[in-house]
């Protein structure tokens, strides 16, 4: 009688047990929210991560924009173009910047970026901040990137806010306060600006003794 009623007292537990947690709401996540791991245990060693049902499609789309703009910088000759081939030449990455900026901006070689242009990049394309390449490698007076972009194209007048790549040669050189119109200030440009300042003048006039 003892070992039955216990049994019977069990069985209770655990039937009110299971139906409390089938009635329990499933708790719900916010739409739109990041990607969720869950860990799931496997029989043969480490836990394996699987993606949220409530995957964010646009989160997808994100991280396949950074893995292309970081290959574009760091990877081999062969992976970029095969990865750039078919790619939106247009896209931006979430500063705004299409790949060919972005290449600017980290800095890569000259080899680099005549291969990204050769993969079918525009060289004059702008960001969302209406930059282009030729405005960043003056802004950051990388002569060698700006002789380059020059090589394969890239418009010497073409103006961001009414201003030259050659006039932000300048700007990347004064102080803050000097750049409010009709300010008075004298600034004088290291070897690396006067350089790109230089060559972008003279394709400026090369540009107007061939047109």
């Amino acid at each position: 009688m003892y070992r039955a009623g216990t049994g019977f007292i069990l069985a209770v537990v655990m039937a009110w047990g299971g139906a409390y947690a089938m009635d329990r709401p499933a708790k719900r996540q916010r739409p739109g929210a990041p990607p969720r791991l869950r860990e799931l245990p496997e029989t043969h060693g480490s836990p394996v991560h699987v993606l949220s049902p409530r995957y964010s499609p646009s989160a997808a789309i994100a991280e396949g924009r950074g893995a292309l703009f970081e290959a574009a910088v760091h990877s081999s000759d062969a992976r970029v173009l095969e990865l750039l081939t078919g790619a939106d030449p247009f896209v931006r990455n979430v500063q705004g910047r299409t790949l060919l900026s972005h290449a600017v901006c980290q800095d890569v070689t000259p080899e680099r970026l005549e291969l990204l242009v050769y993969a079918g990049l525009p060289v004059d394309a702008r960001d969302a901040n209406e930059m282009n390449p030729l405005l960043h490698a003056a802004e950051r007076c990388n002569s060698r990137l700006a002789a380059a972009l020059l090589a394969v194209g890239a418009c010497p007048v073409i103006k961001h806010k009414g201003f030259l790549p050659m006039d932000l040669v300048w700007f990347s050189r004064m102080a803050p306060e000097h750049w409010r119109p009709g300010a008075t200030h004298t600034v004088y440009l290291d070897p690396d600006a006067q350089e790109t300042h230089d060559l972008l003048l003279q394709a400026i006039i090369d540009r107007q003794s061939n047109s």
